[in-house]
């Protein structure tokens, strides 16, 4: 199987310094990486004042493709990204995205119930709503 080339180019996210990203590369690099399957190499350069390139070599699509499970919610591969102004990768020939605030989710399981709980009783009000109007007809 081919290799896969991953490139990433980024600005740093206002706030950050370039201490900080690198800090956290290093530390990506040191703890995450070796967990990654089929990473071959990972490379992090400077292009321009706060400007990276972001370069992974993995051993196939397969093993890029199984990389984001890999890595999971692991807070140092968020504290690696956190340093982006988004997560969305621009092609080299669209503009930049528009930056994202991530949202923390500190109680996952109590948000994703309240969530279910009131996806529920919007469904609930809309078929109420549509019986309404079919017996109204």
């Amino acid at each position: 199987m081919p290799a896969v080339m991953e490139i990433v180019r980024f600005q740093l996210r206002e706030g950050v310094t370039d201490e900080k990203l690198l800090a956290a590369a290093e530390r990506f690099s040191r703890k995450v990486s070796p967990s990654l399957p089929g990473l071959e190499r990972r490379e992090l350069l400077a292009t321009g004042e706060h400007s990276y390139l972001l370069l992974d070599r993995f051993a196939s699509r397969q093993h890029f493709d199984e990389a984001p499970a890999a890595i999971g919610t692991n807070p140092l591969a968020e504290a690696f990204t956190a340093c982006r102004p988004t997560r969305q990768t621009a092609w080299p020939v669209e503009p930049p995205a528009d930056a994202v605030e991530d949202v923390v989710i500190n109680y996952r399981e109590e948000d994703f119930v309240q969530f279910v709980v009131d996806d529920v009783a919007k469904g609930r009000g809309a078929e109420t709503e549509f019986y309404a109007h079919v017996g109204s007809r």
